[in-house]
């Protein structure tokens, strides 16, 4: 995804200030009005567009057009199982989803710090080919044009800037995790899965910078906040009887908190930041009139920052027609915002 259209580059190590990039006069001063002090009102006030967009979303993921009041499938009952034995045991999760590289959580410190310098990090990076190659990819991509070779690490690195590495790093750990290929579900859910992590991501960045909140805690919870999906589609791709597809409402109300109990739970075991698990976390105790449990600053640009990338995902696919839903849906000022940034981002 060419990242066009950045609200920030945050913390650069020459003089650790704030630098917005490709903000039009307008937006900025929109940026301005809406600067606040962040609270549950985002997650109150919205909550039925957020269900609408949930279970449009959920619908497009799984590929039925109808949801229907039924009991339990036999198909439906393995995959909750499967899902409900995989969250209490810790081995099971340790099978379906490996642990970042052991580079990652050094790396994060790292940049984290204030007196870091760029061939500690050069140095960090040049010892894991996976991310080293990813650096360079983005580095040579035409949106730097940096013509570069990994024995000029250090010297890329500082141009890219903060901000771009700890993104880069993270994607290019993140995305072999959540893509799939084989398999009915693999091949028609698993290729959405990273689609929707990257955009959220993406828009909890942008959030970040309207309500002043750290960019890369919001980014991180973005691309974590999807990955229980990956861990469900595996499952549902694993079960052989497949005679009846998942179309009832009581499966998908599991589906999602399963999914997103999965996300918090493998977070946890990667020791990302407490910030990000505990905003993970508010997730899935939403709905069902719990909003009011999402409270941390996080915890509500995230919840924002989903509905922005679902309603992207489904207005591209024609699967959104805002007229049929929300009569206020862009009365949101910071979730407008966001969803035109993330467009002009992609495009």
């Amino acid at each position: 995804m060419a990242l066009i259209n950045k609200f920030i580059s945050f913390f650069l190590p020459d003089n650790k200030k704030i630098h917005k990039k490709n903000i039009s006069a307008g937006q900025d001063d929109t940026i301005a009005k809406t600067e606040k002090v962040i609270g549950s009102a985002w997650p109150e006030n919205n909550e039925n567009l957020y269900s609408q967009l949930e279970d449009k979303y959920y619908q497009y993921f799984i590929g039925v057009n109808t949801l229907l009041d039924l009991s339990l499938n036999s198909f439906e009952t393995q995959v909750i199982t499967a899902l409900e034995n995989t969250i209490h045991q810790e081995q099971s999760l340790a099978e379906e989803i490996h642990r970042l590289p052991a580079i990652i959580p050094k790396l994060i410190h790292l940049l984290r710090t204030d007196d870091f310098i760029w061939k500690d990090v050069a140095n960090l990076i040049a010892s894991d080919p996976v991310i080293l190659v990813g650096i360079i990819k983005v580095a040579n991509s035409p949106l730097y044009n940096l013509d570069a070779k990994d024995e000029q690490l250090e010297n890329i690195l500082s141009q890219l800037g903060l901000s771009e590495v700890r993104e880069v790093t993270m994607k290019v750990a993140l995305k072999p995790i959540m893509s799939f290929d084989g398999g009915y579900f693999l091949k028609h859910s698993g290729t959405k899965i990273w689609e929707l992590a990257a955009k959220s991501a993406e828009a909890s960045r942008i959030l970040a910078e309207i309500y002043k909140q750290d960019p890369f805690d919001a980014y991180l919870a973005g691309l974590l906040s999807n990955l229980g999906m990956a861990i469900v589609v595996k499952k549902m791709s694993k079960i052989k009887e497949f005679t009846n597809a998942p179309r009832s409402l009581q499966f998908k109300k599991e589906f999602l908190k399963l999914s997103k109990q999965l996300s918090v739970k493998i977070a946890d075991n990667w020791d990302i930041s407490p910030n990000v698990i505990l905003a993970l976390s508010e997730q899935h105790n939403q709905g069902n009139d719990n909003t009011k449990n999402i409270e941390s600053p996080l915890g509500v640009i995230l919840y924002e920052a989903v509905a922005v990338s679902m309603k992207h995902t489904l207005v591209s696919k024609n699967c959104w027609i805002k007229e049929e839903h929300m009569d206020n849906e862009t009365d949101d000022v910071t979730f407008e915002m966001a969803y035109k940034s993330l467009e002009a981002s992609i495009n």
